[in-house]
């Protein structure tokens, strides 16, 4: 019996090796075998896996194409220039600021060689703090008793200062003082950048 059992054993066996392909003699029998047996491991269809498989061999030999840069466009800019275009900027300075206002040799009164004695002359600083000359300037003094008077400055250089001054007329004095108005260019002769910085008030006292 158990050689019976054997000899079927050994009969079957050799039926099965004759009907199981050779994957040695025919390798495209082997790589759909492999494939098949990839399809099933992943979860994909054995239709869909050659397909697959062509499109990433397409990609893999697809040249490495990349999208062409857009560059912003360009502005044209205008070239730099750094010397600012000249001005004229005319403003006033006093003296002795220390002093009170109104005593003699104080702000824009006159100092007087004896001491005691009231000012005779009223004067201001003229400065140019632009980049350009200032040529001529024309400085008033309208005293508060109506006298006016004018004074003129040739040039002031860029940077530099003048001094402008005219002598207070007995008659300006009341009341123990002399009040003035002072406007530098006010016949409006020279084309600044800032004019609201040419007129003065103050006065002279004096002294008790």
């Amino acid at each position: 019996m158990f050689a019976k059992l054997s000899l079927a054993s050994a009969t079957a066996a050799l039926a099965f090796i004759a009907a199981a392909p050779d994957f040695a003699k025919t390798p495209s029998l082997m790589k759909e075998a492999q494939a098949e047996s990839a399809a099933y491991r992943y979860g994909h269809s054995i239709v869909q896996l050659p397909v697959q498989t062509a499109q990433r061999q397409k990609f893999e030999k697809a040249p490495n194409r990349r999208a062409p840069i857009k560059r912003a466009p360009t502005v044209p800019t205008r070239p730099s220039n750094n010397l600012a275009s000249p001005f004229i900027d005319l403003v006033g300075e006093y003296f002795n600021p220390q002093i009170q206002e109104g005593m003699e040799g104080s702000h824009y009164c006159s100092n007087e060689s004896s001491p005691h004695q009231r000012s005779r002359y009223v004067q201001i600083i003229v400065r140019n703090k632009g980049t350009n000359v200032a040529a001529p300037v024309h400085v008033s003094f309208t005293f508060a008793t109506g006298q006016f008077l004018t004074h003129t400055i040739p040039l002031i250089q860029a940077g530099d200062a003048k001094g402008s001054a005219v002598a207070i007329p007995d008659q300006a004095w009341k009341n123990g003082k002399a009040q003035f108005h002072i406007s530098i260019d006010h016949t409006n002769q020279v084309n600044e950048t800032n004019e609201s910085n040419n007129a003065y008030y103050s006065f002279c006292a004096e002294p008790n």
